[in-house]
C-alpha cells in the first residue's frame, strides 16, 4: 500500500535508516520495493504525471545515498537503473548524483563504473552538464567522448534549424493579385523579420567550447 502511494511521499519520508548493524546509512531496499510496487500494480494505470513525480523523487533520494562510502555499486545501479527513462524530462540531476557517487566510490572498476553510466540518456542533459560530463575524468572516457558528440549533435541540428528559418523568413514573396486588374504588383515588400535569429547563451556557449577544442 505504502509503494502504490509513492508519489505522495517526501524526501524525508524515503530517507529510512538502515537496518541494525548493517554497515550502509539508509535502507535502500525498502525503498527499492517501494518502487516495484509503485510501478507493477496490475489493477491501476499509472499517468505519467505521477511518474515523473516519482522520478523527481528519486532523483532527490540518490543524491542523498550517493555520499554513502558503504553504498554498494549494485544498490545505486539498482536505484539509477528503477525507473523507466519516460520518468525523467531532464538528466541532469541524475548526472549531479552520479558525479557524488564516482567522487566518493573512487576505487570502483571501469566495468562498475560503465554500468553505471549507461543510465545515462545523453540527449536528456543540458548543454552545461554535457559539456561538464565530456570534461569529468570521475567518468570513463568512452562516455566523456560520448557525451560530447551528443551536444555537438545537439548544437549541429539547432544551427541547422536556425538557418532553415532563416531561408524561409527570406524568400521572396508571393506577386499580390489586385482585384479586378489583369495585373500584379511590381513592388514586393518583404515580412519584417530580422536578419539573423539569435541563438540562445545556451547554444553559443557550446559553440564557442566545440571551437576551442578543435584549434
Amino acid at each position: 500500500m505504502i509503494g502504490s502511494q509513492l508519489d505522495q511521499a517526501t524526501l524525508d519520508n524515503m530517507l529510512i535508516p538502515s537496518p541494525y548493524r548493517a554497515s550502509y546509512l539508509y535502507d535502500v531496499n525498502l525503498v527499492l520495493r517501494f518502487l516495484k510496487a509503485f510501478l507493477c500494480r496490475e489493477d491501476q494505470q499509472i499517468s505519467p504525471m505521477r511518474i515523473k513525480k516519482v522520478g523527481s523523487l528519486v532523483d532527490m533520494y540518490i543524491a542523498e545515498v550517493a555520499p554513502d562510502p558503504c553504498l554498494k555499486s549494485s544498490k545505486f545501479l539498482a536505484l539509477v537503473m528503477a525507473l523507466p527513462d519516460s520518468a525523467r524530462g531532464s538528466l541532469n540531476e541524475l548526472y549531479h548524483a552520479i558525479d557524488i557517487y564516482l567522487e566518493v566510490h573512487a576505487g570502483l572498476s571501469d566495468e562498475e563504473k560503465m554500468k553505471i553510466c549507461c543510465a545515462l540518456n545523453y540527449e536528456k542533459l543540458s548543454i552545461e552538464a554535457g559539456i561538464h560530463l565530456s570534461q569529468n575524468a570521475k567518468f570513463p572516457s568512452k562516455n566523456a567522448v560520448q557525451a560530447l558528440i551528443s551536444q555537438q549533435l545537439k548544437l549541429k541540428n539547432l544551427l541547422q534549424g536556425t538557418n532553415n528559418t532563416k531561408l524561409y523568413t527570406n524568400s521572396p514573396c508571393n506577386f499580390i493579385e489586385t482585384k479586378g486588374k489583369a495585373k500584379k504588383d511590381e513592388a514586393c515588400e518583404l515580412t519584417p523579420y530580422p536578419e539573423r535569429l539569435d541563438i540562445s547563451v545556451d547554444n553559443e556557449k557550446l559553440r564557442k567550447h566545440l571551437q576551442r577544442d578543435t584549434m
